[in-house]
């Protein structure tokens, strides 16, 4: 078996979220996810708001190695209100979210007997 620097569990995080039942991880997110090397919150002080921090090694899907996702409540309803996510850069080709599709062209050689 390969030495690992890595401190802790290997790819803690992306087991956590692999096995948890609140999210549906798919094979491109499993990738994804095995560069995610830590999760925090930052509560807002005096208020329900609170972040998300998603840190990430450097990688090849996108350039960020912070994402951040925030939600933001109703202080009289107490209700989530409104939510705010960092947008990743994505490396091209690399966005899950965009498939790319290759077509064949059929090539057709007509040939002309005059």
């Amino acid at each position: 078996m390969g030495e690992s620097n890595e401190a802790g569990i290997p790819q803690y995080w992306q087991r956590v979220f692999i096995n948890s039942k609140f999210f549906i991880v798919n094979e491109n997110d499993e990738e994804i996810l095995k560069h995610l090397k830590d999760v925090n919150l930052t509560i807002t002080e005096g208020k329900l708001d609170f972040t998300i921090n998603f840190h990430f090694e450097a990688n090849e899907y996108f350039k960020e190695t912070l994402l951040t996702k925030t939600y933001i409540y109703d202080t009289t309803t107490y209700e989530p209100c409104k939510a705010i996510s960092t947008v990743p850069t994505w490396t091209e080709g690399k966005n899950p979210k965009i498939k790319t599709k290759t077509r064949k062209i059929k090539s057709i050689l007509i040939l002309f007997n005059f």
